[in-house]
């Protein structure tokens, strides 16, 4: 598939989830992420906690979270 096909079919799929901005969500674990969480999120894509040795800043970060 193409990089096109996939993100058209991914929206599709997408498109029958409720939305959080539809106010149709009264409650759920899950809440909107805040800004700030999607540029950690994005600054960490690509790091394994299960590679300490690879990701050594990532797994300090783990340790002080905990």
């Amino acid at each position: 598939m193409t990089y096109k096909e996939i993100f058209k079919e991914l929206e599709e799929y997408r498109k029958m989830d409720l939305k959080y901005e539809d106010g149709k969500i009264f409650s759920s674990m899950c809440t909107k992420p805040l800004p700030i969480t999607k540029k950690i999120v994005e600054l960490f894509l690509e790091t394994n906690l299960g590679d300490p040795g690879l990701f050594r800043g990532t797994a300090i970060l783990e340790k002080k979270a905990i």
